[in-house]
C-alpha cells in the first residue's frame, strides 16, 4: 500500500536525484530549452494565462500547442487510472536534442533499467560528437501496461 495519510508525488518531485554543484560547471551535454518550449509545458500542465504570464512573463502566447514533452533531461508520462481493460498496452515516445558542451570528440551511451511493468527503448543508443557545440538528438520510447 504505502505512503497511507500521505499525498502522491508530483512527477517532477519522484528520483530527483543526488545534486553535486561542482558538475554543474561542466555538465557534458545540456537540453536547450527555449521560453516557447517552456510556455507549452505550462500549458499542457494546466497553467491558467494568469499564471504562465507570472512565470515567463509573456503576455500574448498560443496554447493550442501543449505539450508535456519539454526538452529537459527527465520524462513525464501520465497513465490513465480509470482504464477499465488492465491489459492494453501504452507507448509514450519522448525525443530530446542534446548539445554537447564539454569537448570536441565523445561519445555517450545510453543506459537505461526500467521499473517493473515496463520496458523502454532508447533510440540512438550511443551518440557521437565530432565537434563542441554539436548538437544531437534521441528518443526514448516507454512501453508499459495502463494501471
Amino acid at each position: 500500500m504505502g505512503n497511507v495519510g500521505r499525498p502522491a508525488a508530483t512527477p517532477l518531485a519522484i528520483r530527483s536525484g543526488h545534486i553535486e554543484p561542482n558538475r554543474a560547471l561542466d555538465p557534458g551535454l545540456v537540453c536547450d530549452a527555449s521560453i516557447d518550449d517552456y510556455v507549452r509545458f505550462l500549458c499542457a500542465m494546466k497553467y491558467i494565462s494568469k499564471q504562465i504570464k507570472m512565470i515567463t512573463k509573456i503576455y500574448s502566447f498560443d496554447c493550442s500547442h501543449a505539450s508535456l514533452d519539454l526538452n529537459y533531461p527527465s520524462f513525464i508520462a501520465f497513465f490513465n487510472r480509470n482504464k477499465t481493460v488492465a491489459s492494453d498496452k501504452v507507448v509514450r515516445e519522448f525525443q530530446r536534442m542534446v548539445t554537447d558542451v564539454a569537448h570536441a570528440m565523445v561519445s555517450y551511451n545510453a543506459k537505461v533499467v526500467a521499473m517493473k511493468g515496463f520496458a523502454i527503448r532508447v533510440m540512438q543508443e550511443k551518440l557521437v560528437f565530432h565537434e563542441k557545440y554539436e548538437k544531437k538528438s534521441f528518443a526514448l520510447i516507454l512501453v508499459g501496461e495502463e494501471p
